[in-house]
C-alpha cells in the first residue's frame, strides 16, 4: 500500500482505537442494564451461568457470559475487569469492519467509512458496557469476513477447518451471528463457491456453534424470560405481514442509522433528516453494489436478510441496540452510495462526492463534540456512595428507591456502607417504607435510574414530614434516569411528622406534562457546551 493511502489509515484506525480505550479507561459506574448481567455472573459459581435461567429476566448468549464470569474471577470484580470483554470486542471490530469495507469501496470512501465507524457514538457507548451488542458487532462482521475470504477462494482444506472453528466459537458469543450464519452458509451452498468437502466443512463448525447457542439460549432464557423481552419490546421492532411491511421497514433501517450514526432517537426534524440521508444513501449502495457483483452484495447483506426474517418471525426485533449488528454493513452500503453518486456526476462535479463524504464523516464527530458527554458518565452510583460514606455517622439508615436497589447491592458493601431499606412495589407502597423510619434524625435517600416523578414524589415526602440536611448531588450534572444523588433527611420533629402519612399524603397525577423530567433537547445542549467553550477560551485569552 502506497505510504498517501497507509498513512491516513492507520491514523484512523488509531482514532478508532483510541477513542473506544478512553472512554474504557474512564472507569465509571456500572449502570442498571450492566448490573443486570454482572449480579447474574459474580453472585453465581460457572455451573449456575451456564446452565440455569438467569436472574432479572436477562437474556444473553453462553459465550459472553462465560467470557465475563472468567475475567472477573482472573481480574477481579471491578469494572474494568467486567467491561474488558466488549471493549476488546469493540477494538476488534474497527480492524474486522476495515477487512470487509475495503472489498466494497473505493479508498476514499473506505477510509470515510471507517472513520464514520470509529466515531459511532453508539459503538463508543457500547464499547464500555456489560452487554453483548458489542460483541455483536464483532462477531457478526466476522462471520461477513469469512465467507467473503471462502468465496475468494482463501481457504484450503486447512485453512477452511480453522475458519470454520473460529467461527463456531465466535458465534457462542452472539446470539443475532446465529441466523446470518445460516444465511450466509446458505447463500455459499446455493452458489456453488467452494468444494462440497470444505462447504461441508464450514457449515458444519458454523452449525454446531449455532446449536451450541440455540440449546443454552433455551436453557438460560425460558419461555417466560422470552415472553417478558418481546412485552418489553412492545412489538415495535417485529415486522408486520402485508404491504405495511414496506413503510415499516424503511422507517426502522432510518431508526438504525440514527442509533449507530449519532446515537439519535429520530425524534427531531434535525435527526431524521440525517438518518434519512444515509437509509437512502444504503439503499443506493445496495443497488450500485448489486449491478456490480451481485453475490458478494448479497454476503455483504446477509446480516440484513437475518434481521428481517427475525424480526418477521418475531425471534429478535429490528430496533435500537438490539439490532446494532446492522450499523456496519448499512454504513459500507451508504458509502457505496457516494462512490455511486460520483460515478453518476461528471468529472467537474466529482467533487461532489468528496464533499458528501465529508458531510456524513462530520455527523458523529459533531454528535461528540456538541451533543454527547464523552467520556460517557451516567448512574455514577459508585462515587455518590463512596462520598455518602465518607458522611455516614452512626445511627444512620438509608433509603433505596427501586432503580438503585442493585447499585446498593453491588457498591454498598464495596464501598462500606451497611444494608439499606430497599423501596418496591408501587409509590404509595414505597412511601409505607419511608413511615417505617420515622423518628429517625437521619435517614438518607439514595436514588439512580428512578422512574420519572418517583424521586421527586418520594423527597417532597421527605420535605414534608421532615428537613433536608444534606445532599450528594450527581457528580456529573446529569438529570433524569440517569442522576445518582443521595439527600439526607431528619425525621425525628414530631410537629412535621404529624402533618400527614403515607396513607392521608396526595400523589400528584401522573400526567405526560406534569411528570417528565426537563430535558435540554439536542440543540440546547451544543448550544450550552459552546458556551462553555467559549468561556474557557476568554479565560484562556485573560
Amino acid at each position: 500500500m502506497k505510504p498517501s493511502r497507509l498513512i491516513p489509515l492507520v491514523l484512523v484506525l488509531l482514532i478508532g482505537v483510541t477513542l473506544r480505550t478512553v472512554n474504557y479507561a474512564a472507569l465509571g459506574s456500572l449502570w442498571l442494564d450492566e448490573l443486570f448481567i454482572v449480579l447474574n455472573v459474580t453472585t453465581r459459581d460457572w455451573n449456575q451461568v451456564l446452565s440455569t435461567p438467569l436472574l432479572f429476566h436477562q437474556v444473553a448468549p453462553v459465550g459472553f457470559l462465560a467470557a465475563v464470569k472468567l475475567s472477573a474471577e482472573l481480574l477481579g470484580e471491578s469494572e474494568a475487569s467486567l467491561r474488558l470483554f466488549p471493549y476488546l470486542c469493540s477494538v476488534a471490530a474497527v480492524f474486522l469492519f476495515w477487512r470487509v469495507s475495503r472489498r466494497f469501496l473505493s479508498p476514499g470512501a473506505g477510509l470515510a467509512a471507517l472513520l464514520v465507524f470509529s466515531l459511532s457514538p453508539a459503538l463508543l457507548w457500547y464499547a464500555r458496557n456489560v452487554k453483548q451488542y458489542s460483541g455483536d458487532v464483532a462477531v457478526v462482521l466476522l462471520l461477513v469476513l469469512l465467507a467473503l475470504r471462502f468465496r475468494e477462494g482463501r481457504y484450503d482444506m486447512r485453512g477452511t477447518v480453522l475458519s470454520a472453528a473460529i467461527g463456531g466459537i465466535a458465534i457462542l458469543f452472539s446470539h443475532p451471528a446465529v441466523l446470518v450464519a445460516l444465511v450466509l452458509v446458505a447463500a455459499l451452498i446455493t452458489q456453488r463457491w467452494g468444494s462440497r468437502g470444505r462447504l461441508a466443512v464450514l457449515a458444519f463448525g458454523l452449525g454446531a456453534g449455532a446449536l451450541v447457542v440455540v440449546i443454552t439460549s433455551l436453557i438460560l432464557s425460558p419461555a417466560e424470560t422470552q415472553e417478558f423481552m418481546r412485552d418489553g419490546w412492545h412489538d415495535r421492532g417485529f415486522m408486520p405481514w402485508g404491504p405495511e411491511a414496506l413503510i415499516w421497514l424503511p422507517h426502522r433501517i432510518a431508526a438504525l442509522e440514527g442509533l449507530f450514526i449519532g446515537h439519535f432517537q429520530v425524534d427531531t426534524l434535525e435527526e431524521s433528516v440525517v438518518a434519512w440521508i444515509f437509509t437512502v444513501l444504503a439503499a443506493i449502495g445496495l443497488w450500485s453494489l448489486a449491478r456490480r457483483d451481485a453475490r458478494g452484495a448479497f454476503l455483504l447483506s446477509a446480516p440484513l436478510v437475518a434481521a428481517v426474517f427475525a424480526s418477521a418471525a418475531r425471534i429478535l426485533p429490528l430496533s435500537r441496540r438490539v439490532a446494532l449488528y446492522l450499523g456496519p454493513v448499512l454504513l459500507i452500503m451508504a458509502l457505496a452510495g457516494t462512490d455511486q453518486i460520483r460515478a453518476w456526476l461528471p468529472r467537474r462535479g466529482r467533487m461532489v462526492r468528496t464533499g458528501i463524504s465529508a458531510a456524513l464523516v462530520a455527523v458523529p464527530a459533531l454528535t461528540l463534540l456538541l451533543f454527547l458527554q464523552f467520556p460517557d458518565r451516567r448512574e455514577e452510583a459508585r462515587q455518590v456512595l463512596k462520598e455518602l460514606k465518607s458522611r455516614w455517622r452512626e445511627g444512620d439508615e438509608m433509603f433505596a428507591l427501586p432503580g438503585g436497589r442493585l447499585a446498593m447491592v453491588f457498591y454498598g458493601e464495596r464501598v462500606g456502607l451497611p444494608e439499606s431499606r430497599m423501596g418496591t412495589g408501587n409509590l404509595r407502597a414505597q412511601l409505607r417504607q419511608v413511615d417505617s423510619l420515622r423518628g429517625n434524625p437521619r435517614v438518607w435517600l439514595f436514588y439512580t435510574h428512578s422512574v420519572p416523578c418517583a424521586q421527586e414524589i418520594v423527597r417532597s415526602y421527605l420535605g414534608t414530614i421532615g428537613r433536608e440536611i444534606d445532599r450528594i448531588e450527581d457528580p456529573y450534572g446529569n438529570r433524569g434516569k440517569s442522576e445518582a444523588a443521595a439527600y439526607l433527611y431528619d425525621l425525628s420533629d414530631p410537629e412535621r411528622l404529624g402533618i400527614v402519612n403515607s396513607g392521608t399524603y396526595r400523589l400528584p397525577g401522573f400526567v405526560a406534562e406534569n411528570c417528565g423530567y426537563p430535558q435540554d433537547g439536542p440543540w440546547d445542549t451544543a448550544k450550552s457546551r459552546l458556551r462553555r467553550w467559549g468561556s474557557v477560551l476568554r479565560q484562556d485569552d485573560s
